[in-house]
């Protein structure tokens, strides 16, 4: 089969023009007698410099002279002196060379090199299916094998190599025995191995388990603890190479100022181990595993089922050595009521650990990166938007504005002033299958979402106005028609409404808010108040897409928030805009805002 064309487009170059070589042109006519083709071909003569040609012919322009000297001249349309005349190059002096972009013969086709030698590439691949050159398999090449210059012998080690890592995780292509693959993973016990039974290799999960590896926590590596428990047989880990099970021994020294032991959570996290749970941990998932989910569910919207399904397929895709499956959560209920000792994770639901795992990882990297942990008072010392990423460059006191910025001549207030832009997201619903106790709120008010229990939280002031009715006397929007809308059965919020910088497109601390019926002003109040709530304002400007019907009675309004979200500007200092897409929609008095 002759190699498939490559289909990259290269940019065209433009022919380059010389000017001081003679030139013909050759005519000839296509096949299908549609176009004419005209080549111009550079005749014997040199080019020479464009300055070369006399000053006289460019400051006179002959053709145009020769019509204003006839007889018939005249400025009138339709003259047939000034009719267009075909302009001899030859004659006049002008020379044109076109080089036309000389093709590359040294484009590199990857694909087109590699087809010829893919037979190659199959007995390589094949290769690896078996054992190798005979020397890969000969003798066990590991420190703990008998070596007969050196009459040393390691006990237990019976020299046979059968065994090798998985996908050589484990650079090379050598076979160890089953002590020297032990002891090769001590430092890597997240890799696979599979042994040569005569045929061929079989891979098992718990390999590595069942040939007496054990990882001993909070000890350097070779180092047994003498007080060490260890974990439940069934100890899960997910990495990045798949699902693992492994024997875990937990270090139980006494230690510290207290005589106390180290947490097993602690020993974990000090491993690189994330635990589900606090207390006994049975299933941990590796750093590198929350990290490259973090990527691919940002990036790739991958949601954790589809991760943790690609890991158990990663691990053995032949199903024939299945990772623990999850069960459905109905069967909680009964396995608890037989088993009051039973544990929620006992039942190998590894989804939900997982999620667990995942919800702590951001958070506490959320708190990381707020500098929270070198803060005095710690996590629960936190202030109402610390935990949210601040436009830089809006105007902040202390920050980015000079000394005596609020004295400034009312002429430049607009150096300082902030605008906002304000909508609402009916898509980001959200349904009511969980509980506050099985999905706690963490951090109430500490980011992008204001403040939402206490008296004066956002849920207390939303319920005031529960009963409230939205007017509107110019466009019927939708903003406002289904504000009174009650299709909200099995949600517990119907969208959300956002306050973001509306020249730097960063969304404001606290200036999130949910929505329970629709875009009503009780909610926009309260969500837009506390987003301004950390400026020093002189002037404010605020874009919203019915704000013609949104700053009525918006002072009025105002003083039935908490104190702490009241404005310290004039009326005057507050400027109403609609974006102009939005103008068509609107009456033509709204068009003055």
């Amino acid at each position: 089969m002759a190699p498939a064309t490559q289909s990259h487009k290269r940019k065209p170059q433009k022919p380059q023009l010389v000017v001081g070589s003679t030139v013909s042109a050759t005519s000839h006519t296509t096949l299908d007698n549609r176009r004419v083709r005209t080549r111009i071909s550079t005749l014997s003569q040199a080019a020479t410099p464009a300055s070369t040609i006399s000053e006289e012919f460019w400051a006179d322009d002959l053709p145009t002279n020769e019509a204003r000297h006839s007889t018939s001249f005249s400025y009138q349309l339709g003259d047939e002196s000034l009719e267009p005349q075909t302009l001899d190059l030859t004659d006049d002096g002008i020379t044109v060379q076109i080089h036309n972009p000389a093709s590359s013969k040294k484009t590199y086709r990857p694909l087109q090199e590699w087809w010829p030698k893919i037979d190659e590439y199959l007995a390589e691949n094949l290769r690896r299916e078996g054992r190798g050159a005979q020397k890969n398999y000969a003798r066990c090449p590991g420190p703990d094998c008998p070596d007969t210059r050196l009459h040393q012998n390691h006990a237990g080690c019976d020299g046979a190599p059968e065994w090798r890592c998985v996908d050589q995780a484990c650079f090379g292509e050598q076979l160890y025995c089953s002590e020297c693959i032990v002891e090769m993973h001590k430092l890597h016990p997240t890799h696979f191995v599979e042994k040569w039974n005569g045929t061929h290799f079989v891979r098992r999960r718990t390999w590595l388990q069942e040939l007496g590896l054990v990882i001993q926590l909070g000890h350097p590596p070779g180092v047994v603890c003498p007080y060490g428990e260890s974990a439940a047989h069934d100890f899960v880990l997910y990495d990045l190479s798949g699902v693992h099970e492994l024997s875990v021994r937990f270090c139980g020294c006494r230690s510290g100022e207290d005589n106390e032991r180290t947490e097993r959570r602690v020993q974990l996290l000090r491993a690189c181990w994330w635990p589900a749970t606090v207390h006994l941990p049975n299933t941990c998932v590796t750093f590198g595993a929350l990290r490259l989910f973090q990527l691919l569910n940002c990036l790739g919207k991958l949601s954790a089922y589809d991760f943790l399904r690609g890991l158990e397929l990663f691990t053995s895709n032949d199903g024939l050595d299945t990772p623990p499956v999850s069960l459905p959560f109905r069967f909680y209920e009964k396995f608890l009521r037989e088993s009051a000792h039973c544990h929620l994770w006992d039942l190998q639901d590894r989804r939900r650990p997982f999620m667990c795992v995942m919800r702590q990882w951001r958070e506490v990297k959320r708190h990381k990166r707020a500098k929270r942990g070198h803060a005095e008072g710690g996590v629960f010392a936190t202030g109402q938007g610390e935990l949210a990423l601040q436009c830089r460059a809006c105007p902040q006191p202390g920050w980015n504005l000079p000394e005596g910025w609020e004295n400034i001549d009312p002429f430049f207030r607009f150096l300082y002033c902030v605008f906002l832009a304000v909508d609402a997201n009916f898509r980001l619903s959200n349904r009511d299958v969980s509980s506050e106790a099985a999905d706690p709120l963490m951090g109430d008010g500490w980011g992008y979402f204001c403040k939402r229990y206490g008296e004066d939280g956002y849920n207390a002031h939303v319920a005031k106005h529960a009963n409230e009715e939205e007017l509107s006397n110019c466009s019927g929007f939708q903003a406002i028609s289904q504000a009174n809308s009650r299709r909200t059965r099995g949600l517990r919020a119907t969208g959300v409404v956002g306050v973001i910088c509306g020249r730097h497109n960063m969304w404001r601390a606290n200036g999130v808010g949910d929505l329970q019926i629709g875009e009503r002003q009780c909610n926009v109040d309260y969500v837009v108040l506390s987003a301004v709530l950390s400026f020093a304002l002189l002037l404010l400007i605020i874009s919203y897409d019915i704000a013609c019907q949104y700053s009525v009675n918006f002072w009025r309004r105002m003083h039935d928030l908490p104190s702490r979200l009241h404005l310290k500007l004039r009326e005057q200092d507050v400027w109403w805009k609609i974006p102009n897409f939005h103008l068509p929609a609107h009456k033509r008095k709204c068009h003055s805002l």
